[in-house]
């Protein structure tokens, strides 16, 4: 009866997160805040009560021994020596390539004599779930690289950023292997940018093509997760939530922080497999996969939070549990020491700048709430500490996102992820002894709580994205409700019928929002830099405007290839040009500038390089004759 009454909840809310949400108790605003909490409650109110007796929540207890991990097997000597010789290295030779290069050695051991105990954890695949996750993989593949330096068409600055720090790595300009950092996150997967670089071409294409690559990757990682806690059908449904959500899409394409994402997925799926296995190599390979994670980006810091209270919940349920939580606690540190590597001895001479951030976007900071406090028009600490909370934890399911990375008018999950999401939120809820349920609340409430409560401006999805694995397994199980919750025979296969069809419908709205979105939201600095890109090498282009320089970020990576200069609109009138020189682009005042141009005595022709023309459109001033012979540049000077 309650699967019944949950899916006539989910054809009723199709409303759900379709709007911009008002801000806290703002007059009429607070019915509509009201009943959006009441919505969400309801629906993980029936999925508590689904998954009450449903047998596939129920999960065996997990044979949990350490007695092994105390004979310290002699072929862990491979990756300890390698550890070793790192940070030794690291010492002698700072951020060189040995100390980076005998570091991933020692990954890659132990990794290698961690497999067998992961082939053991009830991991082993029928050839129609291997069928299925290839035909996932094949859809995550086409929405990550499908016309992949067009979509998004417009890009924050830090893409840019991100690029010329790349630049800077393939180049030999920075010659750190080691401790590389932007401002002060650690962003150490520049080396795997540089390389798509190094293979596709200094430029957006090869810039994206890592980011893509990483982001595929992470749809692999969710399976992983959720093959590892909830079994098959759990890991394929999850799978192609990841594989089709809109976020994660846009992530894949434009960003950097996806590899923080996988981090979580490997080493709380590992941790979950050691719980089921009882090997210890999986414990002590989800340690120094969490060790990785220090220097991938903050939010993978999240893990070696949850992993160690996850450790502690299912230890103290055990005889011996003092012996077996300090063993387990110790042999997962152990491993994150080791994931560490050289980065150990870097964050130990400068914690101050291994905290990051911490001390300037959390409300904590007097700056921050003051911000906040503006932001949201009020005084008071609760009125503002009561909103951080509202926007965190409905950001998922009810407002868009308020970070420049994205900006999507839309919630993080789509309808039907979030519908499904919290049902399933509901059934973890309820079955929360078990460390696979446990596990997916505590990731949810640990990511909104330190990064959205406790930063600036959420819902900024680059800050929640890291609970995105953790939905879409949420998901996945609310789906699994229906399926077990519906009565054998004809109408389970009805339902099954419906769920099918909600997910091709699903897959499809989602693309077709996501190329709309993402095709029409540049702005006038990214139709310009996307018009330079389509330039021969080595042409001759001005940006003209008080707020217009060539010295923008933006332009010195995507437009590297055209001799460019700025000019001020005052110093229009007094300017030389090259004969040769293409074209002016101006963004506002465009006119003034044609006006100019034409006084001076140029033919020139007025191009609006958008359609339909936006605020602040760009408009491109073509003029003289195009020439990429620059040998003779000095003598083809005109006043």
């Amino acid at each position: 009866m309650s699967t019944i009454l949950a899916v006539i909840v989910l054809v009723l809310l199709t409303g759900l997160g379709t709007a911009p949400a008002p801000a806290l108790l703002s007059g009429s605003a607070l019915l509509a805040w009201a009943s959006t909490v009441t919505i969400v409650i309801l629906l993980i109110v029936f999925g508590a009560l689904s998954g009450r007796n449903c047998k596939s929540s129920a999960e065996p207890d997990a044979p949990v021994t350490l007695d092994r991990t105390l004979q310290y097997p002699k072929r862990w000597c491979v990756p300890l020596g390698l550890w070793a010789a790192a940070l030794g290295a690291q010492v002698a030779a700072p951020f060189q390539f040995a100390p980076f290069f005998l570091w991933t050695l020692s990954i890659v051991s132990a990794g290698v004599l961690a497999l067998p105990a992961v082939k053991s954890s009830q991991l082993k695949m029928t050839w129609y779930e291997s069928a299925a996750l290839f035909a996932i993989l094949a859809v995550a593949a086409y929405f990550r690289f499908w016309n992949l330096p067009a979509l998004p068409f417009s890009f924050d600055g830090d893409v840019a950023s991100v690029g010329l720090m790349s630049k800077d790595l393939l180049t030999g300009v920075d010659p750190d292997w080691l401790g590389v950092r932007w401002g002060s996150i650690s962003v150490p997967c520049l080396r795997l940018w540089a390389l798509g670089m190094s293979l596709f071409g200094v430029n957006l294409r090869g810039l994206a093509i890592g980011m893509a690559t990483v982001g595929w990757l992470g749809t692999l990682a969710v399976w992983f997760l959720a093959r590892s806690s909830s079994g098959r059908q759990a890991g394929i449904i999850a799978a192609f939530f990841c594989a089709t959500n809109l976020a994660h899409i846009h992530f894949s394409r434009t960003l950097y922080i996806e590899p923080a994402a996988i981090v979580l997925c490997l080493e709380i799926g590992l941790l979950i497999a050691w719980l089921k296995a009882g090997r210890p190599e999986l414990l002590l390979l989800s340690g120094w996969i969490g060790g990785i994670g220090l220097v991938v980006y903050d939010s993978a810091r999240v893990g070696l939070i949850l992993a160690p209270l996850l450790i502690v919940a299912k230890a103290l349920t055990h005889e011996g549990r003092g012996r077996l939580t300090l063993a387990a606690l110790g042999y997962f540190f152990a491993g994150v020491v080791l994931g560490w590597g050289p980065n150990l001895v870097i964050a130990l001479s400068n914690l101050e700048d291994f905290v990051g951030r911490a001390n300037s976007v959390t409300i904590f900071s007097a700056d921050a709430q003051k911000h906040l406090m503006g932001a949201y028009e009020t005084k008071s600490f609760f009125y503002m500490l009561a909103e951080q909370v509202r926007r965190s934890f409905l950001g998922a399911v009810y407002l868009q996102d308020t970070s420049p990375h994205a900006g999507f008018p839309l919630p993080q999950l789509e309808i039907m992820t979030r519908w499904l999401m919290l049902l399933g939120l509901g059934a973890a809820i309820m079955h929360a002894r078990q460390p696979a349920k446990l596990a997916l609340v505590m990731w949810i409430v640990l990511v909104n709580l330190l990064g959205g409560v406790l930063t600036l401006d959420p819902p900024y999805w680059p800050h929640l994205a890291a609970a995105l694995p953790a939905y879409f397994l949420l998901a996945a199980q609310g789906a699994g409700l229906l399926l077990t919750g519906a009565p054998r025979g004809f109408r389970r296969h009805a339902v099954l019928g419906l769920l099918l069809a909600g997910l091709a419908w699903h897959t499809t709205a989602t693309w077709k929002q996501y190329v709309q979105i993402a095709s029409t939201r540049a702005d006038g600095f990214s139709r310009s830099w996307r018009y330079l890109e389509t330039l021969a090498p080595g042409s001759r282009a001005m940006l003209v405007g008080n707020d217009f320089s060539w010295d923008d970020r933006r332009y010195q990576f995507f437009a590297q290839h055209i001799n460019g200069r700025s000019c001020g609109l005052a110093d229009l009138n007094s300017i030389t040009f090259y004969k040769d020189e293409l074209l002016v682009m101006a963004l506002g005042d465009a006119d003034r500038v044609q006006q100019i141009l034409l006084e001076r005595g140029f033919a020139s022709s007025k191009e609006i390089w958008s359609a339909p023309p936006a605020e602040g459109e760009l408009v491109i001033l073509k003029f003289g004759t195009h020439s990429t012979d620059l040998s003779n540049a000095q003598n083809n000077l005109i006043p």
